[in-house]
Order: C-alpha cells, then sequence, then structure tokens
C-alpha cells in the first residue's frame, strides 16, 4: 500500500509521516539545485521528472516488499 499525505505547505505533512511512518517515510528530493529552469526550462523540467520518478520506483518497491510505503506529497507531482 501506498499512502500519500497531502495538504498545504506547513500544515504538518512531513511531521505526521516521521511521527506515524517512521521506517516507511519514502524520502522527497530534498532541497536540489537542478537546472535553472529559467535558462533550460526543458533540462529543468527532465530533472525534475527524474527526481520524482525515482522516489515513485522507491515507493513501488517498498510496497513490494510488503510494506507500506508514506510519500509526503504526491511522488509523481500529478497535480
Amino acid at each position: 500500500m501506498i499512502i500519500v499525505v497531502e495538504g498545504i505547505s506547513a500544515s504538518g505533512k512531513s511531521t505526521w509521516c516521521a511521527r506515524h511512518g517512521a521506517d516507511h517515510v519514502i524520502p522527497e528530493a530534498g532541497r536540489l539545485a537542478g537546472p535553472d529552469a529559467s535558462k533550460n526550462p526543458a533540462d529543468a523540467a527532465a530533472f525534475w521528472v527524474a527526481q520524482n520518478a525515482s522516489r515513485w520506483r522507491a515507493a513501488l518497491a517498498m510496497e513490494d516488499s510488503n510494506d507500506p510505503a508514506i510519500c509526503d506529497t504526491d511522488p509523481l507531482k500529478l497535480h
């Protein structure tokens, strides 16, 4: 099972995930410095798609091991 905790910024998603998910939380990409979107939008888009696809694969792998995977916001950023 993949559980996605969604909400506005600073609403407590990360806190809830850490408190209730512990070892099952799929980490976000964090504050990575990707390509500059204003200079090369296509490279920036490809970079972030790859980051989020990697996160989705991690969630699927955890789910395949019969453990719940908890994601703080949609791993594919489909919204």
